[in-house]
């Protein structure tokens, strides 16, 4: 890949981070692993303040980190694999992701990890060699306009291992993607029978979870950001992060307002997870907002009051409905669910995870634990509101300071 600039490196990282969370998931499928046992996350803390790129856990096996670096310097790749997985780290191996190799690279760079992890690198060649066999495209290099084809490809392939060759081309194909994890799509495909036009019907469900992530002192980092590219990259990083967090975790991405992010457990209803889901969903969400503000801290001068997510979750009833005549790829949802986790949100500050009554008394007793029952909170137009909060940054080994503002 040619030089690229600032923003556009921030840009093909991203994308080759996203590919490399759906290359390993077919790697495994491969082995004859089932797509949902296989536990892939983005963005894991580690230690020291620090966070792998890609977490993989197969299961029976042990896990492993996937490392993108693209656009780094030599420097830069050693230092931060030094900083990462220089002291003992849980897992079997690191895959780095990078540009070019050499077998004095390679060298160097196994001399910075510790002795216990094994380390794989992929270089441009690899990943290519990878994507032709997995997705099904053959490519000369990774070139900027040469992305689009191969996010084309992913989600054709994508879309195969859903619904099957019969249904390619399908109208909501691109937002059913855009939606759900394809995996998640395949089991609502295989196990409960659902075509692509079932899957997000216009009626009232019943105890669907509605989670809201909102990046704290987002303002104020904006104005303190003098270069527009740093707050586009940051924003975009959180935003591909916190989707792979919802749909890994079987949700349904419902939409980005600004710095916040929405999500849905329970559209459809079938398996009787989502309030377990949401919570999961939430821990990753927290180690996500972590690493985003981190890197946009560390590209500023002025250091913010507050930094992370603040996150609400409740739970009750949530009405689809279409946004235009004969267009089911087009929806929106309403119901007093949708206050109610605005408003938890809101009460809940920087690293912390407010939720309603009802979903802790739907939440196992592990989960549970996690929680402390809070005064009632003024709900304004939907009444007082009892709510269970949790620092989980904290419950996650993370120091968590005083309850700052968000």
């Amino acid at each position: 890949m040619r030089s690229t600039a600032y923003a556009e490196t921030r840009q093909v990282r991203l994308f080759v981070e996203e590919l490399c969370a759906d290359l390993v998931r077919f790697i495994h499928v491969s082995d004859g692993l089932a797509l949902e046992d296989i536990k892939v996350q983005r963005e894991v803390r580690l230690r020291g303040g620090t966070f792998a790129d890609i977490s993989v856990q197969p299961p029976g096996q042990q896990s492993y980190y996937v490392e993108v670096n693209y656009g780094y310097t030599n420097d830069q790749t050693r230092s931060s694999l030094r900083r990462k997985y220089g002291s003992s780290t849980p897992g079997s191996k690191v895959i780095l992701v990078v540009e070019e190799s050499s077998d004095d690279f390679e060298a160097d760079l196994r001399s910075v990890i510790h002795e216990k992890l094994d380390l794989e690198i992929w270089s441009e060649t690899d990943l290519l060699r990878r994507i032709e066999q997995y997705f099904g495209l053959k490519l000369a290099s990774l070139e900027i306009d040469m992305l689009a084809s191969i996010r084309q490809s992913v989600d054709h392939a994508k879309w195969r291992h859903a619904f099957g060759d019969d249904l390619q081309g399908h109208p909501l194909q691109t937002q059913l993607l855009w939606h759900y994890g394809f995996w998640r799509l395949r089991q609502l495909h295989e196990q409960y029978g659902l075509s692509p036009d079932e899957v997000i019907l216009q009626k009232t469900y019943h105890n669907v979870v509605v989670l809201m992530a909102d990046l704290c002192s987002f303002s104020s980092y904006v104005r303190d950001t003098a270069d527009e590219r740093v707050v586009r990259a940051a924003l975009t990083g959180f935003y591909s992060k916190a989707r792979y967090a919802i749909i890994n975790n079987g949700g349904m991405l419902y939409q980005f307002v600004g710095d916040e992010v929405i999500g849905i457990f329970g559209i459809p209803e079938t398996n009787g997870r989502p309030p377990g889901d949401a919570i999961n969903c939430a821990k990753a969400l927290v180690d996500i907002g972590d690493s985003v503000a981190d890197e946009w801290q560390r590209s500023i001068d002025r250091v913010q009051s507050a930094h992370g997510v603040h996150i609400g979750i409740g739970m009750g009833d949530l009405t689809v409905l279409g946004l235009r005549p004969f267009d089911p790829g087009l929806f929106g949802v309403f119901g007093d669910t949708i206050n109610l986790t605005a408003r938890l949100m809101s009460a809940a500050r920087s690293g912390e995870v407010m939720i309603s009554n009802t979903l802790y008394n739907h939440l196992l007793e592990d989960d549970q634990s996690l929680f402390s029952r809070v005064e009632p909170l003024e709900g304004r137009n939907v009444g007082m509101i009892q709510g269970w909060l949790s620092k989980l940054a904290e419950k996650q080994g993370v120091p968590v300071p005083a309850r700052s503002e968000h």
